[in-house]
């Protein structure tokens, strides 16, 4: 999910707040949108803990997106 979100990086749709902010508050919604839906299932539990891990897998889908857009920005074609 954090691949799909950062995907647009490079476009300057965002201002330079919000191009990391947006990605970053969507990411942690959706942890907490998916633990809140496990209370209400009977035999799961919601936890802090488990939200900080989805929002993990987040940040490093971003990160990668990001390493890999900053690697072709950095390429010079000769």
């Amino acid at each position: 999910m954090g691949a799909l979100l950062c995907s647009d990086l490079s476009d300057d749709i965002y201002g330079p707040f919000n191009k990391f902010a947006v990605p970053t508050f969507v990411g942690l919604f959706v942890s907490f949108i998916d633990e809140t839906i496990q209370l209400f299932v009977v035999g799961r539990s919601g936890e802090i803990r488990d939200m900080w891990i989805d929002f993990a897998g987040v940040a490093l889908g971003a990160l990668i997106i990001l390493a890999i857009v900053n690697n072709k920005r950095g390429r010079k074609r000769y």
